[in-house]
């Protein structure tokens, strides 16, 4: 009987019964090397776990890759590391976050900031777990910060050394303290200071108290007369529990970065509405209507809207000028889950509506003028909740996680007749999963069943490719033109201390590089 998670691991062989295809015709490897597997890649880097407590079993990762793909930034606990793409080299440490940091994101590179070359978000809760934090991380072109206001840092060695030596003989020789006490004594001070100094250095960086959203969270910046804009939610917990005040309820922020308000001496430093001491963020709306949490926000290409989904039964439209809200699409009978705009801004992708396992959840295309429904996905069998997919670039189709197949839906083929929608389909399936639970005893089934799930997908290469991830690791790249296809591998056996994943595409010249978090804690470098 599998007993744990490694076990199950150790024995779990990941399979596709369809792996990608194009006018009836299955792809072809893109070459000879193909699949490839861990051990194989082109270059790696190894994370190190900087938490303290050393009992953690499961361990938290977070990566980005800037725009240009020149920096990789990944945190590892709350410590955020930028390296070099091209060598691996490491170029900087980003500290101030007191607790594991959950997300990192890149703001496009379309202002110009002089020395400050990058914008670099992070996301994570606070020491007491109550709230979350989001820091703006200003970079140079080297991937060094470039710190408004420069912190000194406390000195944590020294400080410790220094509070020990004045009682430790007393304690060894009055008190029978023994050397191994006096080190555990040791860590705990260092812990003390080290949360202390991560406080205060907060203080003196560019932060909001706030969260990222959940679900396609890659459309959270907006670019207009050279001042970047970026979202953030604030109160975004649950109403499930109790209805809260209006005031107190979900919320999005529009905030604002102006590169004029960027002072390597502080001297031009833009406050908050709360006028915090060192804040870069400028709130220029808050939007305010929802009534539970938001899980999916996201800006229009164009800049002029924002659409947002909550667990409330709504979705949103807004307008980005006056943070009025133009379309409340709803009530929908359950939780909405996701939202993505087309390339036009004209249409946007709403997913959510499901209200239990056994009911598919709806995905459906919207005009965003009108806020009304163009287009529903129709599929034999759908999953209860759709809540990742990527948009095409060229706007007319999309790409959608179905638990363990990848959809493509083409809006184009649509179906007005509900009736004879509901037995047709607007979709093909490109890639599907064995189903393990075939294989599976009861007990391995309820406890092990999302391994053969895919988690991730993105149009990369200017839409030419498909990048997907399995919940084992393994990475699906297709390249629809040529009807070509890689597979980046998981071994048989491998063991993933962490569940958080991420991965990038790095454009160079005619081929690429996949970037790839992994659970074991590497970062991995495959050229296609």
């Amino acid at each position: 009987m599998t007993s744990s998670r490694g076990d199950f691991l150790r024995d779990f062989r990941l399979r596709a019964t369809t792996e990608f295809h194009r006018d009836g015709q299955g792809a072809q490897w893109a070459s000879a090397t193909f699949p490839r597997f861990w051990g194989d890649e082109d270059a790696i880097i190894e994370l190190e776990n900087t938490t303290r407590d050393s009992k953690s079993v499961r361990l938290r990762a977070a990566m980005a890759v800037s725009p240009d793909g020149h920096l990789l930034a990944v945190a590892s606990s709350s410590m955020i590391r930028i390296f070099d793409v091209g060598n691996q080299k490491l170029l900087g440490e980003l500290k101030g976050h007191s607790n594991d940091v959950g997300k990192l994101v890149f703001a496009p590179s379309r202002v110009d900031y002089g020395a400050h070359r990058y914008t670099l978000l992070s996301n994570c809760k606070d020491r007491t777990g109550s709230g979350q934090v989001v820091i703006v991380w200003s970079l140079d072109c080297d991937g060094c910060e470039v710190a408004k206001t420069p912190f000194e840092p406390f000195g944590m060695g020294t400080l410790t050394e220094s509070a020990i030596s004045t009682f430790a003989t007393g304690l060894q020789r009055e008190h029978g303290v023994t050397t191994e006490e006096l080190a555990s004594i040791r860590m705990t001070l260092c812990g003390a200071i080290d949360a202390v100094e991560k406080k205060h250095r907060l203080k003196a960086l560019p932060s909001a108290e706030g969260g990222l959203p959940h679900y396609n969270d890659t459309d959270l910046f907006s670019c207009e007369d050279n001042r970047l804009m970026v979202l953030y939610l604030i109160k975004n917990e649950t109403a499930q529990r109790g209805m809260r005040p209006a005031d107190e309820l979900p919320q999005i922020v529009i905030a604002g970065l102006r590169s004029s308000d960027i002072a390597l001496d502080g001297s031009d430093a833009v406050k908050n509405s709360s006028g915090t001491k060192g804040e870069l963020l400028e709130t220029l709306h808050v939007l305010q209507g929802h009534t539970d949490t938001i899980l999916s926000v996201a800006f229009s290409p164009d800049g002029k809207l924002i659409a947002s989904a909550s667990w409330d039964q709504t979705f949103r439209i807004w307008s980005v000028e006056t943070g009025k809200c133009l379309h409340n699409i709803g009530p929908t009978g359950a939780q909405n889950w996701a939202v993505a705009f087309t390339s036009s801004s004209e249409h946007v992708i709403l997913s959510g509506g499901c209200s239990g396992r056994d009911e598919p959840s709806a995905l459906a295309l919207y005009n965003t003028t009108t806020g009304e429904e163009v287009s529903r996905l129709h599929y034999p069998k759908l999953d209860a909740w759709l809540r990742v997919f990527a948009v095409h670039p060229d706007g007319k189709s999309a790409a959608i996680i179905n638990e363990h197949s990848l959809l493509l839906w083409d809006f184009a083929q649509t179906n007005t007749d509900e009736e004879e929608a509901q037995q047709s389909s607007n979709a093909i399936e490109i890639l599907k999963l064995a189903n393990p639970e075939d294989e599976m005893e009861w007990h391995q089934v309820r406890k092990f069943r999302n391994y053969a799930t895919l988690t991730d997908v993105s149009w990369v290469d200017g839409g030419k490719k498909l990048l997907v991830r399995a919940n084992d690791n393994t990475i699906f790249v297709w390249e629809w033109g040529r009807n070509v296809k890689w597979r980046l591998q998981r071994p048989d056996g491998a063991e993933l201390p962490s569940s958080h994943t991420d991965l990038a595409y790095v454009e160079d010249g005619d081929s690429g590089t996949v970037v790839s978090l992994d659970g074991d804690m590497k970062v991995r470098f495959w050229k296609l």
